[in-house]
């Protein structure tokens, strides 16, 4: 992932998704079921609260952004069970915003 560059907020339906760092920090956005946002830092510096793995569960809008001052980042995504197309939901700016108000700064950025 290079500055600029981002996973824009959607959702996969039947599967949880796993992601890992190898390099770098990536932001990760995540609204769940209830509607509440988390935002976690995927890095490898466990002393300062950065997560090496992070699940996101099923049915849970998400979104990744290059962490803060980082000229690159390389990471991977795991779908458990297998993942399929279909089952897959890019959000939309709009109906977003609609049901999440309260979040514009993020889903504008990230959609």
């Amino acid at each position: 992932m290079l500055p600029g560059a981002f996973s824009a907020f959607h959702r996969v339906l039947n599967n949880e998704e796993l992601w890992y760092i190898h390099y770098g920090t990536i932001t990760l956005h995540i609204i769940d079921s209830s509607g509440h946002l988390m935002t976690r830092e995927l890095g490898t510096d466990i002393s300062e609260g950065q997560y090496p793995v992070i699940s996101v569960p099923k049915n849970c809008w998400q979104a990744a952004e290059i962490g803060q001052g980082v000229s690159y980042a390389f990471g991977s995504v795991v779908c458990a069970p297998v993942f399929h197309f279909e089952r897959f939901e890019l959000g939309m700016h709009n109906a977003l915003i609609a049901q999440f108000p309260q979040y514009g700064d993020v889903i504008t950025r990230l959609t």
